[in-house]
């Protein structure tokens, strides 16, 4: 599927998808810029996750 393919959910019709450094990404939710549950959320769990595959 491409993204013009994709049919989002009643909730994402509206999302846009960028990207960032990690970095920058860090930054935006350490100003508040991203600050929406379930992004914060999954990279928390993302760096669990990554901590325990050393």
């Amino acid at each position: 599927m491409t993204e013009s393919e994709k049919a989002p959910d009643a909730e994402e019709h509206d999302l846009i998808v960028r990207s960032f450094a990690v970095e920058e990404f860090e930054e935006m939710m350490r100003n508040g810029a991203i600050r929406d549950n379930g992004t914060v959320s999954a990279w928390g769990l993302y760096l669990l996750w990554k901590a325990r595959q050393k």
